[in-house]
């Protein structure tokens, strides 16, 4: 099964891409002003790695995965930060 996961954190945008049963690892910068921006970028980088663009390596994903640890580190941070006022 041909994959994207996609992790946006808050320096960088990570990519494990696996592809006909070839696994590639990217890194972009996280662009903090539109994450669609380095989602984009991560994938085309991925895409790059295998001598594909993009609009053909898209149609052979079975499946994408999209995590953020940018909203993971904000929700334990509030709640610290809560604990700790309390």
């Amino acid at each position: 099964m041909n994959s994207i996961d996609i992790d946006v954190g808050g320096t960088f945008t990570d990519l494990a891409l696996n592809f006909d049963g070839q696994t590639l690892i990217k890194k972009v910068p996280t662009t903090p002003y539109d994450l669609s921006v380095c989602f984009s970028r991560v994938i085309e980088e991925g895409a790059n790695s295998l001598g594909l663009a993009m609009e053909k390596l898209l149609p052979s994903i079975d499946m994408v995965r999209y995590s953020t640890t940018i909203a993971l580190n904000r929700l334990l941070q509030e709640g610290c930060s809560f604990l700790t006022r309390r």
